[in-house]
């Protein structure tokens, strides 16, 4: 019996890890990144109807958002939310989430929300992998931005 062994596959996320023990206001941001990723998940982007949230400042922010030059033409756009994938590259498997990703019928572009930092190189790393999965499947150019909730900013990376 011929028994050839496979390399070993290393499984790897493209996000930031949080290696430290959170406190009160630590636990209630996150809760609140949270209900407002799920709530930007839900709300349809292209006829968005603002009464379905409940919260006030929630609902001022997505509507912020959604204002934003870059999405002004989401109506010729197939959009993407939560889109989840698995890759392997050089025996590492890869898992991802991207928040938002939109297609054109010339580009890609993907935003990756954040609640209020988008100054991390974490983010970076982050956001060029799932660039390079997404250019494994589309010869399409892609465009990455962060997004900052809290100061309704955009960055393109």
């Amino acid at each position: 019996v011929n028994i050839t062994s496979s390399p070993l596959l290393t499984k790897e996320h493209f996000s930031k890890n949080l290696h430290e023990l959170i406190n009160q206001e630590t636990a209630k941001n996150l809760q609140f990144g949270l209900k407002m990723h799920e709530t930007l998940e839900l709300i349809d982007f292209k006829n968005p109807d603002y009464n379905i949230i409940d919260n006030k400042f929630i609902s001022s922010k997505i509507k912020k958002f959604l204002e934003e030059p870059l999405l002004s033409n989401l109506n010729d756009a197939i959009i993407y939310k939560e889109y989840e994938f698995i890759y392997n590259d050089e025996n590492n498997e890869y898992h991802g989430i991207i928040d938002l990703m939109i297609e054109y019928e010339d580009k890609i572009d993907i935003i990756d929300y954040k609640l209020n930092n988008i100054k991390d190189d974490n983010y970076l790393k982050q956001l060029n992998g799932y660039k390079k999965y997404i250019s494994s499947i589309t010869s399409k150019p892609i465009n990455l931005y962060l997004y900052s909730i809290i100061s309704e900013t955009l960055e393109k990376i």
